[in-house]
């Protein structure tokens, strides 16, 4: 191969790299309008799914507060004890602490579970159920795999937290 064929062959092969080069500045400058649109649709999907999960946990919400009916399933029980077993609970649901005496005795906590992550929109759960039992062997000693049922009530998590 003669050299003035490299030449031209290395002239057209740089004039490729510049051209290539250039076509990957454009598209990434110019790429910016699908970064801002995929931003915008998490933004958009995680409002929505709060506003869901905001509408969900309204039914509590919207109770009164519930100190009375703690008070009468378990006049020996103090405030303190109350109000400390239903913010453990609280917290290991992610739940606003403003709700923390809106909370019942008779309550189910899969009821509670379901209102948290709404099956229609819920993907995954933020293992609600798996920090409640983390928290509660902390804090009381008992397994809750050794009590669960799914029907149980938060007065009988609280019976148990007592007695535990």
């Amino acid at each position: 191969m003669s050299r003035n064929r490299v030449l031209q062959c290395g002239g057209a092969i740089a004039q490729a790299g510049v051209i290539t080069r250039t076509v990957e500045i454009y598209v990434i400058q110019n790429m910016w309008w699908a970064f801002v649109a995929l931003l915008a649709g998490v933004l958009l999907l995680a409002v929505a799914s709060g506003a869901i999960q905001r509408r969900a946990i309204s039914s509590i919400g919207s109770r009164n507060c519930a100190g009375r009916s703690w008070r009468q399933a378990f006049p020996a029980a103090s405030k303190t004890d109350i109000r400390r077993f239903l913010q453990l609970f609280v917290d290991a649901f992610a739940i606003s602490r403003k709700h923390v005496l809106k909370l019942r005795p008779d309550d189910a906590v899969m009821a509670v579970y379901r209102s948290v992550n709404p099956p229609d929109w819920s993907v995954a759960d933020a293992m609600e159920l798996e920090s409640l039992g983390r928290a509660f062997k902390t804090n009381y000693g008992v397994d809750l795999k050794t009590i669960w049922r799914q029907d149980i009530t938060l007065g009988e998590l609280f019976y148990q937290a007592r007695v535990g």
